[in-house]
């Protein structure tokens, strides 16, 4: 059998995970390389756990070798360290901050600053009709868009988070252990 081409394993692989999305099945594909590279990220990305068949795991293992040497390791050394960039935190020369491909690291640990965006990537907004229903006054009354967005700066989190919390309590039941 003839080996692929990282063309045409994009390819295949952009189809199948249209294939496998009942929502983006009809999505049109792009016919630029870079479209077609945000299209398969996507979809890869959004993606439910669940099976895929066997073969095309192996393609997309094969797409995703080549892709990290056509973009190339980083190894820790060569992330400049926040002491680099001028910080004087007791810990700066230990301290790097990458920003970038996770998948290009050659460390031994990767911190993952979490917020919004992360659980929005993974469905989970904190603004819209379940914001407005339980913190639709707040968002009148202040001008709030949502928790993320406007707490830190408006109030600090001492004051809005206790409000936040509260009204999770009084509403939903929602509890800290």
């Amino acid at each position: 059998m003839k080996e692929m081409t990282q063309n045409e394993r994009l390819d295949l692989l952009v189809e199948e995970f249209k294939e496998d999305s009942v929502q983006y099945r009809n999505l049109e594909t792009p016919k630029d390389t870079e479209g077609k590279k945000r299209i398969l990220r996507s979809l890869m990305n959004i993606r439910m756990p669940k099976m895929m068949p066997a073969s095309v795991l192996q393609v997309q293992d094969e797409y995703l070798r080549g892709r990290i040497q056509e973009n190339g390791i980083v190894t820790l050394n060569e992330i400049p360290t926040i002491a680099d960039q001028g910080s004087r935190n007791a810990f700066a020369d230990k301290l790097s901050i990458w920003q970038g491909d996770i998948t290009r690291l050659a460390v031994d640990a990767i911190v993952i600053g979490a917020g919004a965006g992360l659980s929005t990537a993974a469905g989970f907004t904190y603004g819209g009709e379940r914001f407005e229903k339980y913190f639709g006054d707040f968002a009148r009354k202040y001008g709030i868009e949502g928790p993320y967005t406007s707490w830190w700066h408006m109030f600090g989190w001492n004051t809005f988070g206790i409000l936040l919390f509260g009204r999770l309590w009084q509403h939903t039941g929602f509890s800290v252990h």
